[in-house]
């Protein structure tokens, strides 16, 4: 669809953007030079359908021309770090960027309630942008992890205006966050929870309460020990995503969207899913998946998220002949590749070392392995060395050859187990260096009844090198990742099968 281009004039209250901000965005490194000056407009009331005022800010390039527009709406502050990022480096390239707080935070009237309002709020704020001079009718949408959630629940029934999304270490699925393979992902609930309720402002109160979170999760918790804030404890509280309290939560875009995360992004499913949702739906669409975690998506990988989401928006709201890329630009090992469809997952060499099999698999929730590397919010998260996890006295190992030559696997995986028991089974793929060196490469977790159990790793792009070894780590759930369970003994009949998701 071509954009609509109706002549549109500057905002003329449009004054100097935020010292703080103008400071941020001279310290963001790696974005390219701006093309226009950039003007502001800050603290504007727009109405909500029930008449709640949503505080809004403004960010104008200030030149001759028509320029889209760009919504962000917020659970978090206007201001760090959003209002660099989003607000004044989009503008330097020629949007329009309105970040909204999100009702009930920020300064907005009404009550925040997770996924609740959202699409509504949207449509409000699209009828208010009808009403401004400047708006020239293209409408796109971006936000990072809960941000992402407002953008995709207006864009599951999409104004006529909205004709593209990107989406950066999107958060879609809620309870997919809470919850992996029905297991409680203890560490991050209580860290994403946390900075919720503080609108991811970094205050003294915030960090008060992440150091008790930390010195909390030094022994673990179970479930039912919790106490936080009132999104986790409802979460905690209803596990069944069929449940009511999960109405609405799921959402999933109906535009062309580009999704952005990381190999060890806590939303790389979600992100994987929806690509894949949309592909199926025949709607444009492309993942973009680096070397990072959730929080350095936006840190050490913003120069690539940024061109990404750049290059999405002059395809789809400003008419540029500018193709917007391959549907998959993966980085493997530090290599960016670009795909048209995931390679694949190749046949994996035999396990050469291992324990006798039938194994005895026990979990002492007091006595579980330590969490190391993997998807995490905290800073334990990405690319770690696990030696240690490995030597724990409850984790059984199997490990291939030495490989003669590299083996890459860029693809969705899942390992299939044939054993005995009942409980929660995480399962980790490690690549071990010649010096005998592991790091991991992929997990999952997985509560089990026993019998044929498949725990979904997710996706991976990796290239193990000649001379290295790959392996497979089994065990109960690590803690603090997750929420300690009950205590289990598992036998295993049979050696793991790494092997394409099913």
């Amino acid at each position: 669809m071509a954009p609509v281009t109706p002549t549109a004039r500057l905002p003329r209250a449009a004054g100097r953007v935020p010292r703080g901000a103008r400071l941020h965005r001279r310290l963001l490194r790696g974005l390219p030079e701006a093309r226009y000056p950039v003007g502001f407009e800050g603290g504007i009331d727009v109405p909500a359908a029930d008449g709640v005022p949503l505080k809004t800010d403004h960010y104008v390039p200030l030149g001759e021309g028509d320029f889209p527009t760009l919504l962000v709406s917020s659970p978090y502050t206007r201001g760090f770090p959003w209002a660099a990022v989003f607000g004044v480096a989009f503008a330097e390239q020629g949007f329009h960027v309105v970040l909204q707080s999100r009702r009930g935070t920020g300064g907005s009237g009404g009550t925040f309630h997770p996924w609740q309002d959202e699409a509504d709020d949207g449509h409000a704020t699209v009828t208010w942008l009808r009403g401004q001079d400047w708006f020239t009718g293209a409408l796109g949408t971006i936000g990072a992890s809960a941000q992402s959630h407002a953008s995709a629940a207006l864009a599951q029934d999409p104004p006529p205006e909205l004709r593209a999304a990107v989406a950066l270490v999107p958060l879609h699925d809620p309870h997919a966050f809470f919850f992996t393979g029905g297991v409680l992902n203890l560490e991050n609930a209580l860290v994403a929870s946390t900075a919720l309720s503080h609108e991811g402002r970094m205050t003294p109160a915030h960090l008060a309460d992440l150091a008790r979170i930390s010195r909390r999760l030094r022994r673990g918790l179970r479930a039912d020990e919790i106490t936080g804030p009132p999104v986790l404890r409802h979460a905690v509280a209803h596990p069944d995503p069929a449940g009511a309290h999960w109405t609405g939560a799921k959402v999933t875009p109906r535009v062309p969207t580009c999704v952005i995360s990381g190999w060890q992004d806590v939303t790389l499913d979600q992100a994987v899913r929806e690509y894949e949702t949309l592909r199926g739906a025949g709607t444009p669409t492309r993942l973009v998946v680096g070397p990072w975690t959730h929080t350095t998506a936006l840190g050490q990988g913003l120069p690539e998220a940024f061109d990404a989401a750049v290059t999405w928006f002059r395809a789809h709201l400003t008419g540029e002949a500018q193709e917007p890329g391959a549907p998959l630009r993966l980085n493997v090992s530090g290599e960016w590749r670009d795909f048209d469809t995931w390679p694949g997952v190749p046949d994996m060499p035999t396990w050469e070392h291992g324990p006798e099999l039938p194994a005895t698999l026990r979990y002492e929730p007091d006595a579980a392995p330590p969490s190391i590397g993997g998807a995490l919010l905290s800073h334990r998260a990405g690319v770690k060395r696990d030696d240690r996890y490995a030597a724990h006295q409850d984790v059984l190992l199997f490990e291939t050859a030495v490989l003669d030559e590299p083996l890459e696997i860029v693809g969705v995986m899942d390992v299939r187990l044939r054993l005995s028991g009942h409980g929660d089974l995480f399962v980790r793929l490690s690549d071990v260096d010649a010096g005998g060196r592991s790091h991991n490469v992929a997990d999952g977790v997985a509560r089990t009844a026993g019998g044929e159990t498949s725990v979904r790793l997710g996706a991976v792009g990796h290239r193990f090198a000649a001379g290295h070894r790959l392996r497979l780590l089994v065990s109960g759930p690590p803690s603090p990742r997750y929420a300690k369970g009950g205590a289990a003994t598992f036998t295993v009949a049979a050696p793991p099968e790494p092997r394409g998701a099913r």
